[in-house]
């Protein structure tokens, strides 16, 4: 699973991308649970996972590539 999180903050006037594995995406799994069916995002925001403020983030665009059939986009704004 490859999991892409590209964002912009106020203050910075290019996006940035970062890599999660999925550990750091998901809350921990129980046993036979498996991150793509399974898995529950740690965090509401996208924020939390960048380490910024709401107000320091711009957008943020998080793409969860589970493979080349299901993949998934969200598109956030800094208060969302």
């Amino acid at each position: 699973m490859n999991i892409t999180m590209t964002y912009q903050l106020e203050t910075n006037s290019l996006p940035h991308t970062i890599e999660l594995r999925p550990e750091e995406y998901f809350d921990p799994l129980e046993p036979e649970e498996t991150y793509e069916n399974d898995g529950v995002p740690a965090y509401q925001n996208a924020f939390e996972y960048i380490g910024c403020t709401p107000d320091d983030l711009k957008w943020a665009i998080t793409n969860l590539g589970w493979n080349s059939i299901h993949d998934g986009a969200c598109h956030r704004t800094g208060r969302e």
